[in-house]
């Protein structure tokens, strides 16, 4: 309860009655008190700093009220000091009491407590910054920088800046997050390592984030809402909102460490697509132009001319896509690649039932195998160490 020591009170006690015969027996009490107290303490606390409070209630309840059967709502208000912008205190209560049994009765309420502020949260704050500002400040901010400190408070969402130095260098998220007056795991930014640009075709990025790996696509790493996705799938994790020029910013920053990892010939696109096209004339070969009608690779030779493949474009896509599995590689990436192994698209005479047609030749790549033996084919054996 709360406990006013009063050294000077005035008190005041009135009620209002209703004339009428009826509401005489049921006429309501309006009582009220208005004081000077030596302290507010509530629960053993000064919430006044030890110093006099005045206050004032303020009750309205029916005739004869007791914990028994009866209803109040009232209202009070003290001096308050915490040190703070608050200088007093208004409640608002309703309660109700009831008789349980004969030796017990019971009393049920609400109240609300609330304090002033000295600016609350309107216009009024700001204008009281601009005059702090030209009263207060040695050399006050031009008004156009208060405008935009204004704003920077009204519309940032300020978090701790772990990833950014130099947080970064002593950041232990993992140990912060457990303290008490540590920054919440859902708020908490993702602390980035090295990233690795591995220079496939398309090149796949690997991230160092909290300790762990992640590997993305250009896509991923570019789009943060993919980023954030590629991180629920693989860290089971979703790292906060940022914006895209921040994010953009620590891209940049991760981008000119980055380290560039050379990738053999066969494990890029290019490259699977050379030796794709490779088997397809290869598994296909024949001596038979009318090969090249039933899908496939029809083998050209000479005396005077170095041996040629002779096929069409279409068996070739069909072959990648079907065969080797990459159905998302487009029929201009392969007739690129084509190019680029010295293939050209020409008219060729096939047989008398065809006549000429529009073919791709391609000079026939040999393949020495000659120096692989059997032994190139044994798997090697490790000696391990048991512990």
């Amino acid at each position: 309860m709360k406990k006013l020591i009063a050294v000077l009170a005035l008190l005041t006690s009135f009620s209002v009655v209703a004339t009428d015969a009826v509401a005489k027996k049921q006429h309501i009490d309006i009582s009220g008190t208005i004081g000077v107290g030596s302290d507010y303490i509530f629960r053993g606390v000064s919430n006044n700093n030890g110093n006099p409070a005045a206050f004032a209630t303020i009750a309205i309840s029916p005739e004869g009220y007791s914990l028994a059967d009866n209803f109040e709502v009232g209202a009070f208000v003290s001096h308050v000091d915490y040190d703070d912008d608050a200088s007093y205190e208004y409640d608002f209560y309703v309660q109700y009491g009831f008789e349980l049994t004969n030796d017990i009765d019971v009393l049920a309420g609400i109240k609300q407590v609330n304090y002033n502020a000295v600016y609350p949260e309107t216009e009024e704050w700001k204008d009281k910054l601009y005059e702090v500002n030209k009263q207060v400040c040695s050399k006050p901010i031009s008004h156009s920088e208060m405008t935009a400190l204004i704003l920077s408070i009204e519309k940032s969402d300020y978090r701790y800046q772990c990833s950014q130095p130099p947080l970064v260098d002593f950041c232990q998220s993992g140990i912060c997050v457990t303290k008490r007056f540590g920054i919440d795991a859902s708020e908490r930014d993702p602390v980035f390592g090295g990233l690795r640009k591995y220079l496939t075709d398309p090149p796949l990025w690997h991230l160092d984030m909290d300790g762990q790996t992640i590997v993305l696509e250009t896509k991923q790493l570019h789009n943060f809402s993919m980023f954030q996705q590629r991180c629920m799938e693989v860290l089971n994790a979703c790292p906060p909102d940022v914006k895209k020029i921040e994010w953009v910013a620590r891209l940049n920053t991760l981008l000119q460490d980055v380290q560039e990892v050379d990738m053999p010939s066969d494990m890029t696109k290019s490259g699977l697509l050379e030796e794709g096209i490779m088997e397809f004339c290869v598994s296909t070969e024949s001596i038979s132009r009318l090969a090249i009608m039933s899908g496939g690779a029809f083998r050209f030779e000479e005396a005077a001319e170095k041996p040629q493949w002779w096929f069409r474009g279409r068996d070739v896509v069909k072959y990648i896509h079907e065969y080797k599995g990459m159905k998302t590689v487009r029929e201009a990436e392969i007739f690129d690649e084509l190019k680029k192994m010295g293939a050209n698209n020409s008219a060729k005479w096939i047989d008398k039932s065809v006549g000429n047609k529009n073919i791709w030749v391609l000079d026939v790549i040999e393949i020495d195998n000659s120096h692989v033996t059997a032994e190139d084919f044994k798997k090697p054996v490790i000696d391990k160490e048991w512990e």
